[in-house]
């Protein structure tokens, strides 16, 4: 059959981290199989003993399950939109999760996602979630830190840092950076607090360059 051909649920058990008060996260994952290629999304659910939390917490639970989701509806689209002598090497797609910061009223998580095509050489890429607990939204890195911060990581500093990088640790940056957003939103807390920004595959680098994560040393508030 050319389309999806199992969707299963099911929580992997034991509590993964326990940082922030009563605030826990526990591991659920969506799976999806076909004949060639599978899709995995592990994603954290969180959960409060306080009533104050609670709504707040199934809102962000909300998010990361629709994300999962989307995700697999893409997968699924893909699948069927591949041309059948394709499909051998259609690419299988699994995405794993660590929750770098639970602190401050602040959960952030990034998500790894490792793209599999047959023999060819597999791909790595990952994105960053941040969410205010108080709120339950995803909220940027520009209103975490100081004023004077966000002034700084401009897209020129940015890039001066990143070629210094490059050069520090042996990986190639593109001469033409257009790709490159104004203002980067890929990004994630460390567990010192600091912000990181997260450059996929082809963003400013080749694919030989991975994906590149730029210590920012701009710390958020009240870290």
């Amino acid at each position: 059959m050319s389309r999806i051909l199992l969707v299963t649920w099911c929580l992997v058990f034991g509590l993964c981290s326990t940082c922030l008060g009563a605030i826990t996260n526990q591991a659920n994952k969506l799976e999806l199989e076909a004949p060639q290629g599978y899709f995995v999304f592990r994603y954290p659910v969180f959960k409060s003993d306080t009533r104050a939390e609670k709504a707040a917490v199934a809102h962000v639970n909300a998010v990361l399950r629709q994300l999962a989701i989307n995700q697999g509806n893409d997968m699924q689209a893909t699948w069927q939109q591949t041309a059948a002598e394709d499909k051998e090497n259609y690419k299988s797609k699994d995405v794993d999760y660590t929750v770098t910061y639970l602190s401050n009223n602040l959960a952030s998580i990034i998500f790894t996602t490792t793209f599999a095509q047959g023999e060819r050489e597999a791909l790595l890429f990952k994105e960053g979630w941040t969410f205010d607990l108080t709120s339950g939204e995803p909220v940027g890195w520009q209103k975490l830190v100081k004023n004077e911060d966000v002034a700084k990581l401009s897209k020129d500093y940015i890039l001066k840092q990143l070629r210094q990088a490059a050069v520090q640790d042996n990986y190639v940056i593109y001469l033409d950076t257009t790709k490159m957003d104004a203002t980067p939103k890929n990004y994630y807390i460390g567990s010192n607090g600091y912000v990181h920004l997260l450059f996929n595959p082809y963003k400013v680098g080749p694919a030989s360059s991975g994906v590149i994560d730029l210590d920012t040393d701009c710390q958020i508030i009240n870290s």
